[in-house]
């Protein structure tokens, strides 16, 4: 049992800095916190690896801990343990929710969910990846036009954050889905036909400048429902080429 001595050592190293050697509490605190852990004890085991002296160390120890234990986590800062990581530990929010979003990709496969917890954690790059080579290409061909905005509209100001990557990503899907709030049979869809029309010129404007190079960069590398979306995407463009309306 390493209860007792992690507590002796910690008293003393606040008593006598100099005299306790931060390697060995360190490993004190390792194998502490694998005991706590080992008897469902996950809250106390980050506890006790919260005194880890390097913080690096700290934060994977902390993040790994997380990870396995997440599906113990409810999706809401407010509830128990979300609110007592981030209030009283201290914890970044963004590493709860990256955890959630770990449990949701490893096991439930819930990569809607995956995005929206990633969000959550302003993670922008990652949600972006998963939408791109996941989520929006199942969206467009199961023609999910609802989540696939949803998710895209997630993103909010984040978007700006990862510009490069969201030209020949999100901003595609974007395009994509004006084109088909365009179309005759989406009568109902929000806005003037002024305005869609509008909306549909400009984004048939950039599908025709940035599909060519996405295609031409990612050649031979797109995933099976990726490159069925890409060829969906291209062939609404064309259609709307076709009729002239956009010329």
């Amino acid at each position: 049992d390493f209860r007792l001595s992690f507590q002796l050592h910690n008293a003393l190293s606040h008593l006598f800095p100099a005299s306790t050697g931060k390697a060995r509490f360190d490993h004190l605190a390792h194998n502490f916190a694998t005991q706590l852990e080992s008897q469902g004890e996950w809250l106390w085991c980050i506890f006790v690896l919260l005194h880890l002296s390097d913080s690096e160390d700290r934060r994977k120890a902390i993040q790994n801990t997380l990870g396995r234990h997440a599906p113990s986590i409810p999706p809401n800062e407010t509830a128990f343990p979300f609110t007592h990581l981030i209030s009283d530990f201290k914890l970044p929010a963004r590493w709860v929710w990256e955890a959630k979003a770990l449990e949701a990709r490893s096991i439930s496969q819930d990569y809607v969910q995956e995005i929206t917890y990633l969000q959550n954690a302003n993670n922008w790059h990652e949600a972006h990846k998963t939408l791109c080579r996941i989520v929006g290409p199942r969206c467009i061909i199961e023609q999910d036009y609802e989540t696939l905005a949803k998710l895209l509209e997630g993103f909010g100001e984040g978007a700006t954050r990862i510009a490069d990557e969201w030209q020949y990503g999100g901003e595609i899907y974007e395009d994509f889905l004006d084109l088909v709030k365009d179309s005759p049979e989406d009568e109902e869809m929000e806005g003037s036909a002024e305005n869609r029309e509008k909306n549909s010129k400009a984004s048939v404007k950039r599908l025709l400048d940035t599909l060519p190079s996405l295609v031409q960069e990612r050649k031979g590398k797109f995933e099976f429902e990726e490159g069925i979306a890409v060829r969906e995407i291209a062939s609404e463009v064309a259609r709307k080429v076709a009729r002239g309306e956009y010329e």
